[in-house]
C-alpha cells in the first residue's frame, strides 16, 4: 500500500526530473496538497499500483496537468489525468 512517504520519496529519487505533480504541489498550501495527495494515493491504492507506477506518473505531464486541475481548476478534469486500468 502506497503512503504519503512514497509520494514524498519521488522528489528524493535520483531519477526524478524535477517536474510533474511533485513539482506542481510545492507551490500550494498544505491543505490543498493534502486533498490532492489523498486523491492520488486512494486512486493508486485502489488500482493496486506500485511505487514505480507512482513515480512515473508523478514525474510526468499527466501528473503536472493533474496538479493544474486540482490546484487551478478546483479539481475539474483531474480524475481523467490519473492512470487508467
Amino acid at each position: 500500500m502506497l503512503t504519503l512517504k512514497d509520494l514524498e520519496a519521488v522528489a528524493e529519487d535520483e531519477n526524478y526530473a524535477g517536474w510533474g505533480y511533485i513539482h506542481e504541489r510545492q507551490f500550494f498550501s498544505a491543505e490543498q496538497v493534502a486533498v490532492a495527495d489523498a486523491k492520488v494515493l486512494d486512486h493508486f491504492n485502489d488500482m493496486e499500483l506500485n511505487y514505480f507506477d507512482l513515480f512515473n506518473w508523478a514525474n510526468s505531464k499527466n501528473g503536472r496537468w493533474f496538479g493544474d486541475a486540482m490546484f487551478g481548476c478546483a479539481g475539474k478534469g483531474a480524475d481523467s489525468l490519473l492512470p487508467k486500468a
